[in-house]
C-alpha cells in the first residue's frame, strides 16, 4: 500500500516535534527512531492514526534513549523531502 504525501508530511513533523522536544539528543537518532516506529506501524489498517501512534511510541522510546555527551555539534531538523 503506498503511502500517501499527507502521512509522510505528518511523520516529518513527527520528527521535528520530537526533535525540538529533546533537544538534547543528536536529531539522527530522533529521526531513526521516529522512522524505525514508523516502520512498525506499516501494515496498520487505520492510515490516519498512524502518526499519532507512532509519535507516541517514539517518544516514550526516546524518553530512554541515553544522552551521548561529547557528540558533534546538532545538525539541522531533516524536513519531508529527507524521508
Amino acid at each position: 500500500m503506498p503511502v500517501s504525501r499527507a502521512e509522510r508530511v505528518a511523520i516529518a513533523h513527527v520528527v521535528q516535534r520530537l526533535s525540538a522536544q529533546f533537544s538534547m539528543l543528536d536529531p539522527a537518532v530522533v529521526q531513526r527512531v521516529v522512522q524505525d516506529t514508523y516502520r512498525r506501524f506499516a501494515g496498520h489498517p487505520t492510515r490516519e492514526f498512524v502518526p499519532i501512534l507512532v509519535e507516541d511510541s517514539a517518544r516514550d522510546r526516546l524518553r530512554v534513549t541515553p544522552v551521548r555527551r561529547g557528540g558533534p555539534a546538532r545538525r539541522p531538523t531533516p524536513g519531508v523531502a529527507d524521508l
